[in-house]
């Protein structure tokens, strides 16, 4: 291959982009790093297909995901964090001109709407317009990479942008929502979840009492989404026996004594919350029982709950609730007191609207495998059952990983430490294979 201004003979985290005159683009990184974006355009050369016209639109920080979108006669060049396999905040720049130069020079920004479960847990994989008769609206397409990076469920996810006066974007973070393919106009879908970043997904680094700093640099004081009102005692961790995805929430109070987090569903980030009927759930494992521990959604000067102090022995539960709230305000809380050694996990919140009979619809955009809940289950003090979400699995004790691998064996039958042994080694090998091959594409 030859060099296509970049240095080296290959392209690297590139999407196509097809402007309204039919004219199409490939958006690329430089082949063996992420600092430089390029642009050319796609045509004939020679009788073969090849790329004219190579420009450079940005160099600075890493970005993964190059993509680009067009809005009211404008150019978006958008990417991601270079997060590998992990989710990311969404990054931009916009000109007037698909070449450039893009504003900020050298610099990105970060969309609003993003930063709470950091693109609904996706990076940015490519964009789609739909011209319709009363709205021309942006759609997002994120790729999740839930297979292998243990990301959450579902691989691209699909999400609206709008734009204020000024044509600045705004990510909408949506598991159902509604698109009229007519008219262009979008809504929020009945049984939405209004919960961001319930499966602790978003960031994807054990967040410490001090927080940690981003890749970029920057420090990033609380788990996506959330704020713990104890830092020392909430943490996000990689936890193999968690429900949806590699991560979990741990509460261990110890000295603290107590540990709450907290979600504000009206803070950025959110869509509007109507007034309805909710299902609240969640999925949680509590191996020694807690003195106090409990979920609870206030709103409207009411609050409802759900009791999770009582023990779960090695496994996980689910618990639900109906409530009625009257859109607007609302908070969910998360809290758990206890001694040294006690230790509650929490994994997989959801807020979903319980459409009224009569009004449930199939066709909306559906992520993360959230349907329209069923039955009338739940009551005050909310309904507990075995997770049957996946094969149960034992959460770890106080004892570390030599508990897990007990507990995990006990589970099982106490099948031979030599077939665990090997699996891992074969998981293991099959990660660090993968790794090598990516290495080596971006090598050549």
């Amino acid at each position: 291959m030859r060099d296509y201004g970049l240095g080296t003979s290959n392209t690297g985290d590139q999407s196509v982009f097809q402007d309204e005159d039919g004219t199409g683009y490939l958006i690329y990184s430089y082949g063996r790093g992420r600092g430089r974006v390029w642009a050319a355009r796609i045509g004939a050369k020679g009788g073969k297909v090849d790329l004219l016209q190579p420009t450079k639109l940005y160099q600075g920080f890493g970005r993964e995901g190059n993509a680009l979108f067009k809005y009211a006669g404008r150019y978006y060049l958008a990417g991601s964090d270079l997060f590998g396999w992990d989710a990311s905040r969404i990054h931009f720049q916009v000109a007037d001109h698909l070449f450039g130069p893009y504003q900020p020079l050298n610099q990105t920004v970060i969309m609003d709407g993003s930063r709470a479960d950091f693109g609904h847990i996706t990076q940015t994989g490519f964009y789609y317009t739909l011209h319709g008769s009363r709205a021309e609206t942006v759609i997002h397409c994120g790729d999740r990479w839930a297979d292998f990076a243990g990301n959450g469920l579902g691989y691209n996810q699909w999400n609206p942008l709008s734009f204020d006066d000024s044509g600045t974007p705004r990510f909408n973070s949506m598991s159902r929502w509604k698109l009229d393919a007519d008219t262009g106009l979008w809504s929020v879908d009945d049984a939405n979840d209004y919960v961001l970043n319930g499966s602790f997904e978003a960031d994807r680094v054990s967040v410490g009492e001090q927080g940690y700093r981003d890749k970029d640099g920057n420090v990033i004081a609380d788990i996506a989404g959330w704020r713990r009102v104890n830092p020392d005692a909430v943490n996000n961790v990689a936890d193999a026996y968690g429900r949806v995805g590699d991560y979990d929430l741990r509460f261990a109070p110890g000295r603290s004594r107590s540990a709450s987090i907290v979600q504000d569903l009206d803070e950025p980030g959110h869509v509007p919350l109507h007034a309805g009927r909710f299902l609240l759930k969640l999925s949680y494992a509590n191996p020694k029982g807690m003195d106090q521990a409990r979920i609870a959604i206030e709103s409207g000067g009411q609050t409802s709950e759900i009791n999770l102090a009582a023990s779960t022995g090695t496994d996980w539960k689910q618990a639900s609730l109906l409530v009625d709230l009257p859109g607007g305000q609302t908070k969910i809380t998360i809290d758990a007191s206890g001694s040294s050694g006690q230790t509650l996990h929490v994994d997989d919140v959801s807020l979903t609207g319980v459409p009224e009979k009569g009004n449930e619809t199939n066709d909306v955009a559906d992520h993360d495998g959230n349907g329209t809940p069923a039955g009338s289950g739940g009551s005050a003090s909310g309904s507990v059952e075995p997770d049957k979400s996946l094969p149960v699995r034992p959460v770890a004790g106080s004892g570390g990983l030599s508990s897990t691998l007990a507990a995990t064996s006990s589970a099982i039958g106490r099948a031979p430490t030599l077939v665990a042994s090997c699996l891992a080694a074969g998981i293991l090998f099959m990660v660090v294979a993968v790794y090598g091959r990516r290495r080596l594409i971006e090598r050549n």
